[in-house]
């Protein structure tokens, strides 16, 4: 299994029957079992007249469909993207008889395929509660799954779970059939596509994200491309990116019908712009808000390349936070009268550990500690006036001494409390994933075992 090049397919259907119903989005990667993505593929269909329930799991209305290929135009491309490749899909009984149907109906033949099911695979191979897309793909990344019943979406879910297969096997696995042949350049069958972006209301970045990752480019819808360029230069004049600029940005970018990696160019380029003189300096002379105002533009954009070398350099420059005992006395106000060492030293220690200095002698001062306690100035009169403590320097030594160890005495029993309650938190948190989490078998199921559990 390691050695081959695999293509994870999803489709989303009109319905529940290959006989019937029709296909109404295709997503596709192409990737090896160590994790590199080679390309993606990811249109919708048009193919209308979903069913209730089925528009209920795809979310995916009629009028979406509004200047998506026909199946007749897409078929031929996708051959040519998973041809020489094995396919794998989460559940391929459902997959392959609508794509048999699909390549019956309009063409081109479709030739003998070698094929996973990575559903089946988890039943024979795993000891397990659930093995649906979502709980593997929880098993294999620690994440939840998101945009699930999005054929681009879902297809990576099942690329991931294929690679952690192959990865956490107690042994080799093996493919049953002929071995693939060598990835080969996509072919020339080329059809017009209109992916499905994130759903309204997503971020731009995450919108990029949901376009297909692709070396080749899309034609997509030249007239929204040209009005998303011109809009994005408009919103970055300045460097600055709002909320609302990123949302309408986001909206004009789910209308361009490209892909992601035409999109995080652009982006790039545009960025460069926007910063000419930053862009190609050193990163680490720049001013630290120069810096983070870069940085949330990149993020905005979707640029990982740009905004995480940035950040590394952001966290490197970024002071380090106060030792835990610089807060001890927070919320302290005293009172100090003279420039002898030891009030020097009182204000060294106090301010070192949280409290505040009073420049003027108020209620909420909790003593005056003083060289001259007898001393008839405006600050001990005020002091006398709201009855605070007059006291020496070596009474205050002792209070602030005393106030420490009680702050400290509390932040570690603050501490232990804390930790107990994350100690008890992770057990729980252990247990569950243990509960849920599958094992390997010994000896590979010869049938599907069904899951025992809620899938």
């Amino acid at each position: 299994m390691s050695d081959q090049i695999f293509t994870a397919v999803d489709i989303e259907t009109t319905g529940l029957d290959p006989a019937s119903d029709g296909i109404v989005e295709i997503g596709a990667v192409k990737f090896t079992a160590t994790g590199e993505v080679i390309d993606e593929f990811a249109t919708l269909v048009n193919t209308p007249g979903s069913s209730e329930s089925a528009r209920a799991v795809h979310q995916i209305q009629d009028q979406d469909l509004d200047g998506a290929p026909d199946l007749a135009a897409v078929l031929p491309a996708l051959l040519d993207f998973i041809r020489g490749t094995v396919l794998v899909a989460h559940n391929l009984d459902f997959e392959e008889p609508f794509l048999t149907a699909a390549f019956q109906r309009h063409g081109p033949v479709l030739p003998a395929i070698s094929a996973v099911c990575t559903l089946q695979t988890c039943r024979r191979q795993l000891e397990g509660r659930a093995f649906s897309l979502k709980a593997m793909f929880k098993t294999a990344t620690g994440n939840w799954l998101e945009n699930h019943h999005s054929a681009l979406a879902d297809a990576r879910a099942t690329a991931q779970i294929l690679q952690w297969l192959v990865k956490t096997a107690p042994s080799m696995l093996y493919l049953s059939g002929p071995p693939a042949a060598e990835i080969r350049p996509r072919a020339t069958h080329q059809c017009s596509t209109k992916p499905r972006p994130a759903p309204k209301g997503a971020t731009l970045a995450a919108v990029v994200d949901s376009l297909p990752h692709s070396s080749t480019g899309l034609t997509g819808d030249p007239i929204e491309f040209a009005l998303y360029k011109e809009a994005l230069s408009r919103h970055l004049e300045g460097g600055r990116l709002s909320v609302a600029d990123v949302n309408t940005l986001a909206e004009h970018a789910r209308r361009t019908r490209v892909t992601g990696n035409q999109l995080r160019e652009l982006h790039r380029q545009r960025w460069e712009a926007a910063f000419p003189d930053e862009a190609h300096a050193d990163w680490s002379q720049l001013a630290q808000p120069r810096r983070c105002e870069m940085l949330a533009v990149a993020k905005a954009l979707g640029v990982p390349d740009i905004f995480e070398p940035l950040q590394e350099v952001i966290l490197a420059k970024t002071e380090p936070a106060p030792p835990p005992e610089s807060r001890y006395l927070k919320g302290i106000r005293i009172g100090l009268s003279g420039e002898s060492p030891e009030i020097l030293a009182l204000k060294e220690q106090a301010v070192g550990h949280g409290a505040s200095v009073a420049v003027k002698i108020t209620k909420t001062v909790v003593w005056l500690a003083t060289t001259t306690p007898k001393s008839t100035d405006r600050t001990h009169n005020k002091a006398r006036e709201l009855n605070i403590p007059i006291i020496d320097a070596a009474e205050a030594k002792r209070r602030l001494d005393e106030a420490l160890a009680s702050a400290e005495l509390d932040i570690f029993e603050r501490r232990r409390q804390y930790q107990l309650f994350e100690s008890e938190r992770q057990r729980e948190r252990e247990e569950q994933d243990a509960y849920w989490r599958p094992t390997w078998r010994d000896i590979e199921l010869t049938f599907d075992k069904p899951a025992t559990g809620f899938e």
